[in-house]
């Protein structure tokens, strides 16, 4: 929000200079952004009045003599053409003033006011030849930018911020004067609302015979483009005035176009709006919209119709202001459109002040546009508006969350500032809310706003004793440490470790795995992050995209973090993962080009996963079955095993999936639970005897059914006792010439004594022994 010093004096003369007005708003918890000098060339335009003028329809401009008050008369060169003569400030120097041709007529950008750039500044006729248009201007003026928190809503106009300066600084409040205008008919307009309990407060009034075709005033004009508002037409500038001056929305259409009476309703299923761009939207069943008997005026706080709205030919006008339950609009879908208003609606306004800002909208449209008001309709549904709440602020409590004892005085003198109806009974401040608080809701936000208040660089600074003690358990230190050394050797791999938001797309996260059920998020920052992520995968693969975006060609990240998934006992349960995903080519750019264009595959990341569980002392007890996942490719991706427990998984990206995901190249992926595979003690080296004995190499081939993994196989085959140092691998997977539904596996073992030279018997002996639990476990026979 960006708005006027001045503007403020207006409301509350503050005799403190910018910085301490801007030092006061951001320890009450505004945070000032910026503070903007106002820059005009106060000393070059002057005041002058056109007398005549001269065409040249050659060169396509004209030549105006100006009176700026002195002896002669002052020629202007303009190609803009003026059909009246008016009052115009023009700059005016020694050279231009006893020349014959000199100066220029000065345009609203040209004092840095936003508007259309051939617009010339117009000023009354009774204006004092060759004064100052500075005079005209309050030139020596700042703009302060704040940012809003979400527990400072009431803030986001100038009447919330003069309610808070008032406050801190120990003034009355005293609202502008507003001009209260004439009725000159009764309104007339049916007004039928339906649902009492979304708008309980409507307020409308009409105007008729106004001329809009005309230019906004220059002092409204100037106090607009001051705050950052764009400009356009001359009711669109009033409404913003008003929206930023009292917070209030108010909206505005063509009363000629409205057919009988004016509804405020739900939507029908499947109906559609058209906007005033032509756009159509087909609305849900529960929208809020404006309309009459046939079509809709306004989809409310998000989008006006092209049905109704205000043209170069409108005369009379319908004013509207509501006031809408938020917990019925947050929350609701947006169709993609944003708007001011909505983020008003939803923050709630001050059902107070409707007929006030009725009032002040009516003022400056008949005193800008003329023409003639009517009575106001006001419709309150009382039993459907939120109640001032009551809230209570307990003296102990109070001590124990801000960590000092804040004085009874203090305090009633702070809830009196704040215009809130305060008791005290014994140790409790019974406090009333005003109806423009709804972010204070319970005893802990009305202390926040106390102590902001009182200011939190005047609580004394006191060091707290106490005793701290450590709450994470001898496991989840030992998992961080074997973390970060998990990390390290990824970075050793050259990953980079990159950090993702937990709030993701939950059509990415489908996609990755459509059986997890989403968490969702009630009032989400953006629609691309409505749920907690499930995965670390999501964010690792919009990185990815981004990266590609930027035409890298080697890409290798990880990331650490929790992530969150739906509990039937606890509700949400979280959990430690790390994951990865590479894609492109295997090593840098190389003067070998054998090098250079080397692609991962599946066996890169394969090896990174083998390097974790090495370090994590659990490779052995490693197993990898086929996973079916949609988002994997079928026949190069797994899922991993520690001791018949599920881990994790890697594997290829889907095709498809990549097609989707606008992935240009084969990307691999790696995902583990932390928790699980640090669950061992981590590898520490220990110096042992090596046997010298000569190693012993004998191979067989069995046949067995194709469905048996050899990682199975393997396993148990490395868990019998034989007396020996034996490693069995597998050396080759045969399927040709085999019985149907079998496969032919090489299985080659290394034998080692510690004692003693093998001789051949006992080797024979071992590996009879081998093929006799092949056959007891697996019904594996020799093939021959």
């Amino acid at each position: 929000m960006i708005f006027s010093v001045l503007w403020l004096r207006e409301w509350l003369y503050l005799e403190k200079d910018i910085s301490y007005i801007a030092e006061q708003l951001t320890m009450f918890g505004l945070h000032v952004d910026s503070i903007v000098p106002i820059p005009y060339y106060i000393n070059r335009p002057i005041v002058g009045h056109i007398i005549n003028y001269k065409r040249y329809s050659k060169n396509r401009y004209y030549i105006y003599s100006v009176d700026i008050g002195y002896i002669k008369l002052l020629d202007i060169k303009c190609s803009i053409y003026v059909e009246q003569p008016i009052c115009f400030n023009i700059a005016v120097d020694g050279s231009s003033i006893s020349g014959s041709i000199g100066g220029f007529l000065w345009s609203l950008s040209g004092i840095d006011i936003s508007y259309s750039s051939d617009r010339l500044i117009k000023l009354p006729l009774d204006s004092m030849l060759g004064s100052l248009v500075s005079s005209y201007f309050n030139h020596n003026d700042n703009a302060i930018k704040i940012a809003i928190a979400p527990n400072k809503t009431h803030c986001s106009s100038i009447l919330g911020i003069i309610r808070v300066l008032s406050c801190l600084n120990n003034m009355s409040l005293k609202y502008p004067s507003i001009n209260y205008v004439k009725t000159a008919f009764v309104n007339d307009i049916p007004t039928l609302i339906e649902p009492n309990r979304v708008c309980p407060c409507f307020v409308s009034r009409l105007i008729r015979k106004l001329n809009i075709n005309i230019d906004t005033s220059l002092w409204l004009r100037e106090k607009l483009s001051r705050c950052g508002i764009l400009l356009t037409n001359v009711l669109n500038d009033i409404t913003a005035y008003v929206l930023l001056e009292l917070g209030q929305p108010i909206d505005i259409f063509d009363l000629n176009t409205i057919k009988e009476k004016l509804v405020i309703r739900l939507s029908k299923p499947n109906e559609v709006i058209t906007l005033f761009n032509g756009d159509k939207i087909g609305l849900n069943s529960n929208a809020l919209v404006i309309a009459d008997v046939y079509n809709i005026l306004s989809l409310v706080g998000i989008s006006k119709a092209n049905y109704g709205s205000i043209t170069i030919k409108t005369t009379n006008i319908i004013l509207s202001a509501l006031y809408i339950n938020p917990s019925y609009i947050i929350g609701k879908p947006h169709y993609r459109l944003c708007s001011k208003l909505l983020y008003h609606y939803e923050r709630g306004v001050d059902y107070n002040i409707l007929s006030l800002a009725i009032e002040r909208i009516s003022d400056l449209i008949i005193s800008i546009c003329g023409g003639f008001a009517s009575s106001i309709y006001n419709h309150i549904a009382t039993k459907n508006i939120i109640k001032n709440h009551r809230i209570e602020i307990h003296r102990y409590k109070l001590t124990n969350l801000i960590g000092f004892y804040m004085p009874e005085g203090k305090v009633n003198i702070i809830l009196t500032n704040l215009n809130y109806k305060a008791i005290r009974v014994n140790a409790v401040w019974k406090v009333l809310m005003p109806c423009w608080c709804f972010n204070i809701a319970i005893e802990e936000d009305l202390i926040e706003e106390v102590i902001s208040i009182y200011g939190v660089c005047n609580i004394s600074i006191k060091p707290i004793s106490t005793y701290l003690s450590f709450t994470d358990s001898i496991r989840t230190i030992k998992t961080r440490k074997h973390l970060i050394r998990i990390k390290e050797m990824l970075t050793d791999r050259d990953y980079h470790e990159v950090v993702t938001y937990s709030f993701i797309d939950s059509n990415i996260q489908t996609k990755l795995y459509s059986n997890v059920k989403h968490i969702y998020i009630k009032n989400p920052i953006a629609k691309e992050m409505n749920v907690v992520r499930s995965s670390l995968l999501v964010g690792l693969i919009k990185t990815l995209t981004y990266k590609l975006s930027q035409q890298q060609k080697r890409i290798r990240l990880f990331e650490s973090g929790y992530c969150f998934v739906a509990d039937k006992d606890i509700g949400i349960k979280q959990k430690l993962m790390v994951a990865g995903i590479i894609t492109g080519s295997r090593f840098e750019e190389h003067w070998d080009s054998s090098y250079s264009y080397s692609l991962v595959d599946i066996y890169d990341i394969k090896g990174d996963l083998e390097s974790i569980f090495v370090i994590t002392s659990n490779s052995n007890d490693v197993e990898l079955k086929p996973i079916y996942s949609l988002a994997l490719h079928p026949n190069q991706s797994a899922a991993i095993f520690i001791k018949k427990s599920y881990i994790g998984l890697f594997g290829s990206i889907h095709p498809k999936l990549q097609m989707e995901l606008d992935i240009v190249r084969s990307a691999f992926i790696f995902e583990l639970y932390c928790e699980s595979i640090l669950d061992y003690n981590m590898n520490m080296f220990k110096a042992s005897k090596r046997t010298i004995l000569p190693i012993i190499h004998r191979q067989i081939s069995i046949i067995v059914s194709k469905h048996i993994m050899a990682s199975t196989i393997i396993s148990e085959l490395t868990n019998i006792a034989t007396g020996y140092i034996v490693k069995a691998n597998v050396s080759d997977v045969y399927y040709d010439n085999i019985k149907e539904g079998f496969k032919s596996l090489s299985l080659s073992f290394n034998i080692q004594s510690s004692e003693k030279p093998l001789k051949e018997y006992l080797i024979n002996l071992a590996i009879k022994r081998y093929v006799v639990i092949l056959k007891l476990m697996f019904n594996a026979y020799l093939r021959y």
